[in-house]
């Protein structure tokens, strides 16, 4: 029965262990893990020092009434970071052509923005 209580207290020892190095890797010190409801872990962070570089760095725009977290130094607002999915979130405008009734393109809108460091996903897009 001894034994049995020895493993379960180092199983336990090492389950407190891991969690600490997943929250470690997940928020550098000393750096802000949020800007408005969006957490922002490592690497990305929002100040020198914080990010891995600046393709990771999030722009805390404060407003009035909240702060809106924006990839870096563009107006592309980031809605969710999830670094166990590999995946980040953004919102941007919607792309659009407009016809009149002979097919003649009257307006439309290719929203453009460049991430070197990021792929986009060909079956997330949506609206």
């Amino acid at each position: 029965m001894a034994a049995q209580r020895k493993q379960q207290v180092i199983l336990l020892l090492l389950v407190i262990l891991l969690a600490a190095e997943v929250v470690s890797c997940q928020l550098k010190a000393g750096c802000p893990g949020k800007c408005g409801s969006l957490s922002i872990p490592y690497p990305f962070g929002t100040r020198q020092g914080c990010y891995l570089d600046e393709s990771f760095l999030i722009t805390c725009q404060d407003n009035s009434t909240s702060s809106i977290p924006l990839l870096g130094k563009s107006n592309v607002s980031v809605v969710d970071i999830s670094l166990q999915d590999g995946k980040m979130r953004i919102a941007t405008s919607v792309a659009y052509d407009c016809y009149n009734e002979t097919g003649f393109l009257v307006s439309h809108k290719y929203p453009w923005f460049d991430l070197p460091h990021f792929s986009d996903s060909s079956t997330r897009n949506w609206v």
